[in-house]
């Protein structure tokens, strides 16, 4: 009984700040948004999307994207592939100005602070120029 009620305790810290977890529990899940939008883990981004709409249906930004959850564009990989480290994830540029909509749209809509909102948009801003000059070097190596 007390092996079960420590594993138990350990599972529970452990598990306590997964983004399931996360999202499930915090008012708004600005800063998981922000983390995966500042690092650009864009396949991140758009499981956390996902997931927003999956556990809290009810929240302003999942009754907007109601009809639109299949569009946000996370790439399907195996386990296998992404425990090895083995996969690269690709999005397209347009795939990405699409999900750069979508995080706007959650900034717009999530009843965030000021300051928070504040913080988003700078970081999601960066995040547009970057995919610019990206986006624009491309072009000319072509």
């Amino acid at each position: 009984m007390i092996i079960y009620h420590i594993c138990k305790t350990n599972s529970q810290y452990q598990n306590m700040w997964d983004p399931i977890n996360m999202i499930a529990s915090l008012g708004s899940s600005g800063p998981l948004i922000y983390e995966a939008l500042a690092h650009r883990h864009y396949d991140r981004l758009g499981w956390l999307l996902r997931l927003i709409c999956l556990i809290r249906p009810s929240s302003p930004f999942a009754v907007q994207m109601k009809s639109r959850v299949d569009l946000i564009p996370p790439e399907i990989v195996s386990a296998l592939d992404y425990c090895s480290g083995s996969y690269k994830f690709s999005m397209t540029p347009s795939e990405i100005n699409d999900l750069l909509e979508y995080v706007e749209l959650f900034i717009k809509v999530e009843p965030l602070g000021e300051n928070k909102k504040s913080i988003l948009y700078d970081c999601l801003r960066q995040v547009r120029e970057s995919c610019a000059a990206v986006e624009e070097e491309i072009c000319q190596e072509s």
